[in-house]
């Protein structure tokens, strides 16, 4: 079966996720009615605002935009959106491009991509090849914070999914703040509001030291507090500074200590790793060459094992498409998948 186009009528490939004419994503099943609801209502709106040769002029010049995109190897479309009375939205997607790779936070048990200001991001979780919620990224521009000059950068989202036949649901808000001198993360603050198994917030924040090789968080259970602090070396820093790491067969040990309050201290191993090089398609676009970086963590704790393992696709530009996290903790895995569906601006991009 074909899929038309929502944006120019053309008729694709089921399987295919953007037109192969003008690159709009496709919706997900078959359909007989070339115009989608949702494109109707907005070129609906659009039209009632503009007059017949303004709207002709403006699809010349979005087709003129696309065109030297693609000359000079920057590609991105178009999208108005509309709902209703509330004003347009217009976005410009940017394909094959998107948040670059946030090394750093994975000591932290998150993902956090970089977004410069002015971008927007949104990747889809995927559990058991299900997909369970969403991630919205988006710089929220410069900052003061603790008298350290900063860039803010937020992300929220979702997740619905079943863990060992128990259903988890959350939704999340997290604000990393990084210094603006040398990009490196300053602090982050991470909410956690669950509806099931049962009705709980959780809230972490974090605290980089570089200056004396420390990392400080805490915990805070519907209340209950718990306070940890990293002790790092200083490969740590250097390792995530160096550009050596984009090479095939690097491996690289760490260890660093980690103090648990009353529980004690314990000794973290962390590897890094460069496994090998793949091709990534998600919805955004195709990534070519990435570089598959695993970093592992380990450490034992009151006679249990717990082991974090983060798997990150990079270019050579830094960009991440991919992204996958597997926990292990009292004998259950539990293993995400991250992958990028949106990378746009509001405004129009600077060729």
């Amino acid at each position: 079966m074909v899929k038309f186009c929502p944006n120019c009528g053309k008729d694709n490939l089921e399987n295919d996720l953007f037109c192969t004419e003008c690159g709009t994503p496709m919706p997900e099943k078959p359909q007989t009615n070339p115009t989608s609801p949702i494109n109707a209502q907005s070129y609906q709106s659009f039209e009632s605002e503009t007059t017949p040769h303004r709207k002709t002029k403006l699809l010349i010049t979005i087709g003129v935009i696309v065109i030297v995109a693609i000359l000079i190897g920057a590609s991105f479309y178009v999208l108005v959106y509309s709902n209703g009375n509330a004003p347009e939205i217009t976005k410009y997607y940017l394909r094959n491009d998107g948040p670059k790779l946030n090394l750093q936070s994975s000591l932290t048990g998150s993902i956090s991509p970089i977004v410069e200001q002015g971008y927007f991001a949104t990747y889809a979780y995927y559990y058991q090849d299900q997909k369970i919620g969403t991630a919205s990224v988006e710089n929220v521009g410069q900052e003061t914070f603790q008298g350290i000059s900063c860039s803010k950068i937020k992300t929220s989202g979702d997740m619905d999914m079943v863990i060992d036949a128990n259903p988890v649901k959350c939704t999340f808000e997290s604000f990393e703040y990084r210094k603006l001198e040398d990009n490196m993360p300053y602090y982050m603050l991470v909410n956690f509001q669950y509806s099931k198994p049962s009705s709980f917030t959780m809230s972490t924040n974090y605290q980089w030291d570089r200056q004396n090789n420390k990392m400080e968080y805490t915990v805070s259970v519907s209340g209950q507090q718990s306070n940890f602090e990293c002790t790092l070396p200083d490969e740590y820093w250097s390792l995530f500074d160096s550009s050596s790491l984009l090479q095939i067969g690097f491996s690289k040990e760490l260890k660093y200590t980690m103090n648990a309050g009353a529980l004690g201290s314990v000794e973290v191993t962390m590897t890094v790793q460069i496994l090998e090089q793949e091709d990534i398609s998600v919805q955004n676009g195709d990534y070519e060459d990435c570089y598959k970086i695993e970093i592992y963590q380990t450490y034992e704790l009151l006679g249990n094992n717990y082991s974090n393992t983060f798997i990150f696709w990079v270019n050579d530009q830094g960009i991440m498409p991919q992204a996958e996290t597997t926990t292990s903790s009292g004998g259950i895995i539990t293993t995400l998948l991250m992958k990028l569906d949106e990378y746009y601006t509001k405004t129009p991009p600077q060729l």
